[in-house]
């Protein structure tokens, strides 16, 4: 088939012979205003701790803001148990925001959203001097392909997601820069770029370590857009060295500054566990994007970590192997191996378990978006250069767009995000609870009442936590909104059988107790708490400051 765009100076020319394209072009433009919807979301999940506490816009020194740790600096209570995470440049970019917009969070939207058109330039600037692409409207196609990705819902509605964002932005930089080097187009001056980029990546965010494999899958896509390259892996040293010292650096730095054996509290069994999962939930994820709440629950075993570990490895080797070669025909499994680990590896810092369950966030599977894009942009240009298909790639645009703002929109509000989580998730504990948690606080009585109803009726309720967890909520909703003190206080009697040690329910069974003008028997409670070996010192001292007050 003919050429549908002409050549002029390197520089985009659309043929007016191809009418297609002047309507693609403009349809395509309007889609991409649809990420700025998400600057009228407010302050929900990691941005009410981040964002809204000013974690980031506090007066502190330049050495305070780079040396700052995600988790540990947040407002949060229960973030303190979770992997410190070092992350410099993440940081001093959310300082920076800080102090330009105060906590005025669209202007943290806004940025977000610039970055994430950025890294969709980025992935088309390099596909298209690959292919020697001249095509405006296939250059806008792959823009929106990444901008427009459902997954990128997951990433552009957090504000503190910028770190994402970020390391992919230099991880893309470092790979441009490396094609050009491997193509005799820059000098060995341009590696010491390419090194600083790679340090920025790593320093964004930890998944970024994997930059050491660029020089390897720039390789394999040289040969397989069949551009001449007379490089081949460990022959050049410089490039080797490039590569190897900003990782290295930046792990020595996060040793300084991390000082506390801190990675003795990851679970070696969830890094091998999930990476069996990886690979064929990101193809999915990528080629089917469903919506699926934000974190996807899958199973574990002790004997799945052997299978995992040696298909990673069998990938890595094999991909490798054929790049050292130079015998790679397409970079696909350069590219999946790759995007795989970039997922893993994320997973090995923060992933958790609940129960037999292993829980994923699905952000993670972003990071694999752009380089699948970039293998598969020799299949996407064949594909576009006949008008049927291309008009099929655009409607595979229109879907996608369609479900990036279903799943924008549900992150809006922190109600809005409670429901959307507990209808993806009908049988997971942690989205109920939450949702459930959340319209008791915004005083929806009659909605958390079914809600609780609900879960009751639900295969939880064989869990003894859950069920002391239900009658809670139960006596809360009788107590507070229907004034129903009798049942209330059976309730939550029935709770704290089941779960004794749970301080809030002690609390809970006082409080009623004082609404039902029992001031001695609600005393009597604290000081059985106070006398118990359930409770640590500072909880009793919590305890003492109750019935001092009751008593005041």
């Amino acid at each position: 088939m003919k050429f549908m765009f002409k050549k002029s100076s390197g520089k985009l020319v659309l043929n007016k012979s191809d009418w297609v394209d002047y309507l693609i072009i403009p349809f395509i433009f309007l889609l991409l205003l649809i990420p700025f919807s998400i600057l009228k979301n407010a302050y929900i999940w990691d941005d009410l701790s981040f964002i809204n506490n000013k974690v980031f816009s506090d007066n502190k020194s330049f050495f305070e803001v780079i040396t700052n740790l995600f988790w540990q600096n947040s407002s949060h209570k229960d973030y303190s148990e979770f992997q410190p995470l070092f992350r410099p440049v993440t940081s001093l970019l959310l300082w920076i925001e800080g102090k330009l917009f105060n906590n005025w969070l669209p202007g943290f939207h806004l940025v977000s959203v610039l970055l994430g058109f950025l890294i969709g330039f980025l992935v088309a600037n390099i596909s298209s001097v690959l292919m020697k692409i001249k095509s405006p409207g296939f250059y806008f196609f792959i823009i929106s392909l990444v901008v427009l990705h459902p997954l990128n819902a997951e990433i552009i509605s957090l504000a503190v997601n910028i770190s994402d964002y970020l390391a992919l932005i230099f991880l893309l930089i470092s790979l441009k820069l490396n094609l050009e080097y491997l193509q005799n187009k820059r000098g060995r001056v341009s590696l010491i770029i390419y090194s600083l980029m790679l340090f920025f990546a790593t320093a964004s965010k930890e998944f970024a370590v994997l930059g050491l494999l660029i020089p390897l899958l720039s390789i394999s896509i040289l040969k397989a857009v069949n551009i001449e390259s007379s490089y081949t892996l460990l022959k050049d040293k410089f490039l080797l060295i490039a590569s190897l010292f900003p990782v290295l650096l930046f792990l020595i730095l996060r040793w300084l500054v991390i000082a506390d054996g801190s990675f003795d509290k990851i679970d070696f069994s969830i890094f091998f566990n999930s990476i069996i999962f990886l690979l064929p939930l990101l193809l999915f994820r990528i080629f089917a994007p469903v919506p699926s709440g934000a974190h996807i629950y899958i199973g574990s075993s002790n004997y799945m970590w052997i299978a995992a570990f040696v298909i990673i490895s069998f990938l890595m080797i094999f991909t490798a192997w054929r790049a050292y070669k130079n015998r790679v025909s397409l970079p696909l499994w350069a590219i999946l191996s790759i995007a795989a680990v970039i997922i893993v590896l994320p997973s090995f810092l923060a992933a958790a378990k609940i129960g037999d369950q292993i829980v994923i966030p699905v952000r993670y599977f972003f990071a694999g978006l752009p380089f699948v894009i970039i293998g598969l942009i020799p299949i996407l240009n064949r594909f576009w250069q006949v008008t049927f298909y291309k008009i099929l790639m655009v409607i595979a645009i229109a879907l996608f767009s369609m479900l990036f703002f279903i799943r924008a929109g549900e992150w809006e509000s922190s109600l809005k995000f409670s429901r959307a989580e507990a209808v993806y998730h009908p049988d997971a504990f942690y989205e109920n609870d939450n949702y459930i948690k959340m319209l008791i606080n915004m005083e929806h009585y009659d909605e958390a009442m079914h809600e609780v109803e609900k879960m009751q009726t639900s295969s939880l309720f064989n869990n003894n936590k859950v069920k002391a967890q239900v009658y809670f909520y139960k006596a809360r909703i009788l107590g507070d909104h229907f004034k129903n003190m009798n049942t209330a206080l059976v309730e939550i009697e029935r709770a704290i059988e089941l779960n004794p040690s749970n301080l809030q329910y002690i609390y809970e069974y006082a409080f009623l107790l004082l609404k039902s003008n029992d001031e001695y028997k609600a005393l009597q409670i604290l000081n059985d708490a106070l006398s118990s070996n359930y409770f640590n010192n500072s909880q009793k001292d919590e305890i003492k400051k109750k019935i001092k007050f009751i008593k005041r």
